[in-house]
């Protein structure tokens, strides 16, 4: 019943869940030497503004900042690597004449 499971919970992770989380961890250890207080959270301007009382103009220009940083990793990052086409998944979603396709799809029949 369970035959083909080891192909699907390999996919995402071909070398292995531990390698996948000592990578995660030894990136995370790095994280903090490196950054110290620096966040990933892209909601960390608005809890400054709420909580510790930040000026509205600096949170306007951090998620701005966030905004275009984003959309420039996008444009000049992902999609040429996605356009080498190392994997099926990544030349679907980048061709032109695709729609809009996700990797959860939810049926119409709700």
């Amino acid at each position: 019943m369970l035959g083909n499971a080891s192909a699907v919970l390999e996919y995402p992770y071909p070398f292995g869940i531990g390698v996948y989380a000592l990578g995660l961890f030894l990136t995370s250890a790095w994280w903090v030497l490196m950054w110290g207080e620096a966040t990933t959270a892209s909601y960390s301007p608005i809890v400054d503004y709420l909580f510790e009382g930040t000026p509205c103009l600096d949170m306007t220009t951090l998620i701005t900042a966030q905004l275009i940083g984003g959309l420039m990793f996008y444009q000049f990052y992902t999609k040429p690597l996605w356009r080498l086409g190392f994997g099926d998944i990544h030349v679907e979603k980048i061709s032109d004449d695709s729609y809009c396709i996700s990797d959860i799809q939810v049926n119409d029949a709700f």
